[in-house]
């Protein structure tokens, strides 16, 4: 799973490793540099959702934190910031019977551990290996 950063990160990369004359550098750039404006133009700017300032260290449980949901006026508190979670998408049942097709011969922890890895590959999460039977 690839947000649209990493893509627009990657494309330029992709940018300054293959240009091999400055007329490519500069029309890959411009080209990425479209895209990056549009993206930034259709995303809302981030708003913290509040602030945090440590008010306190006691050595027993480290800072004692205050939250607030207005913009402080003094210095020293901190914007907190949040994203909505990525959707989350069911596996399809296409998708699980042929892992279990693979994967049928496999028994008892063998078995539980390849349905756990499929799941994780669904979800992004773990290790990305593509030689794996599930």
């Amino acid at each position: 799973m690839m947000n649209k950063e990493r893509e627009l990160l990657k494309r330029a990369l992709v940018i300054l490793e293959t240009a091999n004359t400055l007329e490519t550098l500069v029309l890959g750039s411009l080209k990425l540099e479209d895209d990056i404006r549009a993206y930034l133009a259709s995303e809302p700017e981030d708003a913290p959702v509040a602030w945090l300032k440590g008010v306190t260290i006691c050595p027993e449980v480290g800072y004692d934190y205050t939250l607030t949901e207005q913009h402080p006026k003094d210095l020293g508190w901190t914007p907190l910031y949040t994203r909505p979670a990525p959707e989350r998408k069911p596996i399809p049942i296409d998708q699980i019977d042929k892992t279990y097709e693979d994967n049928f011969y496999l028994d008892g922890y063998f078995a539980f551990d390849a349905g756990v890895r499929f799941a994780e590959r669904h979800h992004g999460i773990g290790e990305k290996d593509e030689t794996a039977q599930a």
